[in-house]
């Protein structure tokens, strides 16, 4: 008897979560699955993959041998240094020669020629190319072919015609006096805007990226 009081309530039970799964599911509503499985969004960096470097482009390949090529690659960059990698479509997925890998030792430079009226060009520098992304008084370079650069990817900054030296703060601090505005950028390593600011106050309308 104490069994069959037992399976009486376990039964009641049952039918009552059945019903109440119904009358939710006749509204519309659906209980979550037990596990969910949730996707992890890909890394982005602006408008780029992060761990691939650059969006695809239009390049001139200008090579130290002599012979020039045209190519539609993106910049990627392994635990060395960057390449330029260009896709062959008409070798087969399964053959390795499909992928062509460009370095910059290589070449002399490259030049993305898909940005309008205005090439970019970049120089082949060690283990990556040099993209002029800021021009005025204050220069800059960064080593992506992109339009949108984040600071982590300025690399040189430049005053006139002088030298290129690393971008860090010591460095563009002393670049950007005695313009206050552009020093207190620097000092919350806001180093884009520091050098437009910078840039705008020496020559007014004259730097361009």
């Amino acid at each position: 008897m104490r069994y069959d009081k037992n399976f009486s309530i376990y039964a009641a039970l049952l039918i009552i979560f059945v019903n109440a799964v119904t009358s939710v599911s006749s509204q519309g509503h659906y209980l979550p699955p037990v596990n969910p499985n949730f996707g992890v969004a890909p890394l982005v960096y602006n408008n780029y993959n992060f761990e691939t470097g650059s969006q695809y482009h239009k390049f001139s390949v200008v090579r130290k041998t002599g012979v020039d090529t045209i190519v539609i690659g993106k910049i990627v960059k392994d635990s060395f240094n960057y390449y330029l990698l260009s896709e062959n479509k008409s070798v087969k997925k399964t053959d390795s020669s499909r992928f062509i890998k460009i370095f910059p030792n290589k070449t002399k430079s490259i030049i993305r020629e898909d940005r309008g009226d205005h090439n970019f060009l970049g120089i082949a520098n060690d283990s990556c190319w040099l993209f002029k992304t800021i021009e005025g008084p204050i220069n800059a370079y960064t080593d992506l072919a992109e339009d949108i650069i984040e600071d982590s990817h300025l690399l040189y900054v430049q005053k006139d015609s002088g030298i290129l030296i690393t971008l860090n703060e010591e460095n563009l601090d002393s670049l950007v006096l005695p313009v206050k505005r552009a020093g207190t950028l620097v000092k919350n390593k806001k180093y884009t805007k520091a050098i437009l600011n910078y840039n705008d106050k020496i020559n007014p309308s004259g730097w361009k990226n």
